[in-house]
């Protein structure tokens, strides 16, 4: 692993179909990524609404999506490696989610940082896999979500 720090930003209103994949990760299949820390913040919400669900989820293919890799920025100062992950966003299809392996909630007047439980406080996504960050209850804002990855 090179030790290559990058940042994924988004925006999303997830007022349609739920769930929805927010951002899917395609690992590269030569090497693994480490996702360590995914920060949620409601935009405009109201305290009348109940707690947004979300799940971080394996998932089987692309669905209908656009390739997102330019907004995914390396914070490793000097290096000259290139990333090689691939974010993709903007679903109207979904993509097919074989297994959802964390699931965790969001007040709607909080913002969350939220880290995989284990012992090292990241999840190692193996290579060849896609990982999708889906909501799974509507709302009527937009919510940022920043992500952070290292190859």
């Amino acid at each position: 692993m090179s030790r290559l720090f990058e940042t994924y930003n988004e925006k999303v209103n997830p007022s349609g179909t739920n769930p929805l994949t927010i951002c899917q990760f395609v690992v590269p299949s030569n090497h693994r990524v480490v996702l360590s820390s995914i920060e949620l913040q409601p935009l405009g919400s109201t305290g009348a609404t109940s707690p947004i669900e979300f799940d971080l989820s394996l998932q089987d293919d692309a669905g209908t999506s656009s390739d997102d890799s330019a907004n995914l920025i390396v914070n490793s100062p000097g290096a000259d490696e290139t990333k090689q992950l691939q974010v993709r966003n903007a679903f109207s299809g979904e993509p097919t989610t074989s297994t959802p392996r964390y699931s965790f909630s969001l007040h709607q007047q909080a913002t969350r940082v939220w880290n995989p439980p284990n012992p090292m406080g990241e999840h190692v996504m193996e290579g060849g896999t896609r990982w999708g960050l889906r909501v799974l209850s509507a709302c009527s804002f937009n919510i940022g979500v920043s992500v952070q990855l290292e190859e």
